[in-house]
């Protein structure tokens, strides 16, 4: 049987950078991102199966192929054997960042007799926790175009979505400890900004070159129109008029940018406000 040729897309950053208005977009165009979605437009079943620290610590290369293979039939609509599903209830089951309820493994079955009726083609999912498995996902999905989403890193320091850092700053040698105060967890997370998006582009620009796009959100915000053609440039997608201004609709300024202005920001060092600058953000 020949195999499908799929268009695959995924998106990725640290959290709180904006890519639920990107996973928006893709909606929007009709790229399917999965049948169980939060407010942030997160695709749950890849947080289910990635969003685990514990596991990746452990886990082996054979380890990470079972898991992205499931995560790839199941979006893809394919069947999943017995052996497959138990793994996926493992993997819920054993989370210790996302909390699953005793309903779950009805709410699984159903999802899998869903996707089973489903077909598509073109899909792609969104989850900021992604950007951790750049170098894995770069030779599971050959085929596959990643986003990666990058907000001004001083904006982000005073975010308080510090998901990451509490579950993958160790990846970089940042650990807040009990007894960090305020200033200090915020000079961690800008530090863990800057480590992480450093990594990411690296490993892009190595494994991926022509298969990545790097999106500044705040350039999105402040010019929509032209930032959603070259993200539509990228994936390769030519909307008719009217969805297209639909599209340039969709990214808002948001209230919490430039929110650093509004700090004092000589908690961070010259060498890190540096940085913030040569990721392309002008302080």
């Amino acid at each position: 049987m020949k195999k499908r040729k799929e268009n695959i897309f995924a998106i990725g950053a640290m959290g709180g950078s904006g890519t639920r208005v990107v996973a928006e977009i893709f909606m929007k165009l009709g790229i399917f991102m999965g049948d169980e979605l939060n407010e942030a437009n997160d695709n749950l079943f890849f947080t289910r199966l990635f969003k685990n620290p514990a596991w990746y610590n452990k886990a082996t290369v054979s380890d990470f192929e079972k898991r992205f293979s499931i995560f790839r039939k199941f979006m893809s609509g394919e069947r999943l054997n017995l052996s497959e599903i138990f793994e996926i209830r493992l993997a819920a089951e054993t989370n210790p960042t996302f909390s699953t309820d005793e309903s779950y493994s009805l709410n699984l079955m159903n999802l899998l007799h869903t996707s089973r009726n489903r077909k598509t083609e073109r899909w792609g999912w969104k989850e900021p926790n992604t950007q951790i498995y750049i170098d894995r996902i770069a030779f599971f999905f050959p085929e596959l175009k990643y986003v990666h989403v990058i907000r001004n890193g001083l904006d982000m320091a005073y975010s308080g979505n510090r998901q990451q850092l509490m579950n993958w700053g160790y990846l970089f040698k940042l650990v807040p400890l009990d007894n960090s105060d305020e200033n200090e967890i915020t000079k961690l997370q800008l530090e863990y900004w800057i480590r992480s998006n450093t990594r990411s582009i690296k490993l892009c620009e190595e494994l991926m070159p022509q298969r990545f796009y790097l999106l500044n959100y705040d350039e999105l915000c402040s010019n929509p129109a032209l930032e959603v053609i070259r993200l539509l440039g990228f994936i390769g997608y030519q909307p008719n008029d009217e969805l297209m201004r639909q599209l340039i609709a969709i990214p808002q300024k948001s209230d919490t940018a430039n929110k650093y202005k509004q700090k004092d920001i000589s908690i961070f060092s010259d060498k890190q406000l540096n940085e913030v600058e040569q990721l392309g953000f002008r302080i």
